[in-house]
């Protein structure tokens, strides 16, 4: 027996994930931007790094020899930090650096000396927190790795994806916001058709930003964010459907009334569009993707 007929229904015919975002600019040569920043991390001989382009990602190395009689094991965890400044688990994992996490004398303990990597969604922003613990023998945890997510003084790319001059400009207002909130500096691709003379001008005037054609225009990049309205079948369905969840009382979730919370979290509409974009003014679209309207991915609206 079917037990979600409509879920069923409306997944019909729904792009794959990994072949249809390559059609998408902003997307362009994401899985390679992520493996870079791992490689980076690595030749660096960082022991961790975390970045946000545009998926957050994780990278740190093990920590431990064959030397070592102990328990080869960390714990990660992706926390939420709400506007009250409390930190709500999003997601959490154990990872295994060897045959033997837990020092079985019996067994010979072979060990991985590589680096771990991970990533998780949504896409649009979120003020993470990344704690990395260690185990002990006793199973007591040690926190090894604490930081939030910080864009000071860091390159923070977005595309923004409209053919509309008043909206194209409506959304630059929302990135300089962003860029003040966090002072980051501020790189904007405008993908779409949109009025070059006004835009123009406010480069003139030195309005705070950098035009760029490419994200590869920049080198090292902290943080990314696609400006837009994101296709639901890909970025809904297509990464979350089995955690589609039926709400008819919520309007922000689009005409099938299906969101999705792989996490636990707050229903939202897309991993790019927390809420449904169609029903939303100009500016809720882009302060939704930027943090910085009153939806809340802990508590909802």
């Amino acid at each position: 027996m079917d037990r979600f007929p409509h879920m069923t229904k409306i997944r019909k015919g729904i792009p794959k994930w990994v072949e249809e975002r390559a059609k998408m600019p902003f997307m362009e040569e994401c899985a390679d931007r992520m493996h870079n920043f791992a490689k980076q991390t690595i030749d660096k001989g960082l022991e961790i790094g975390v970045g946000f382009d545009p998926l957050p990602t994780i990278v740190f190395k093990n920590p431990w020899t064959i030397e070592d009689k102990v328990q080869m094991n960390l714990i990660f965890q992706w926390g939420i930090v709400d506007k009250d400044g409390n930190t709500h688990q999003h997601y959490s994992d154990v990872v295994e650096f060897s045959n033997n996490p837990y020092n079985n004398p019996q067994v010979e303990t072979q060990i991985n000396e590589t680096y771990y990597w991970s990533q998780i969604f949504p896409m649009f922003h979120i003020d993470w927190r990344t704690q990395i613990y260690r185990m002990d023998s006793n199973y007591n945890l040690k926190t090894t790795h604490d930081s939030k997510y910080d864009a000071t003084s860091k390159n923070v790319y977005m595309y923004i994806h409209s053919n509309k001059p008043n909206q194209v400009n409506t959304w630059i207002d929302s990135c300089l916001e962003y860029k003040e909130k966090h002072n980051c500096n501020l790189y904007l691709n405008l993908g779409g058709t949109y009025d070059q003379a006004s835009v123009r001008a406010r480069q003139e005037n030195n309005d705070g930003f950098t035009e760029v054609k490419s994200r590869s225009e920049i080198g090292d990049v902290y943080a990314s964010y696609y400006i837009g309205y994101g296709d639901k079948n890909l970025f809904g369905y297509g990464l979350f459907g089995d955690y589609g969840n039926f709400n008819p009382f919520n309007k922000y979730l689009g005409e099938d009334n299906i969101g999705f919370n792989p996490m636990g979290n707050s229903l939202i509409y897309s991993a790019l569009n927390p809420r449904d974009p169609n029903v939303l003014s100009d500016k809720q679209i882009a302060d939704d993707i930027l943090g910085l309207s009153d939806w809340d991915y802990v508590y909802g609206c």
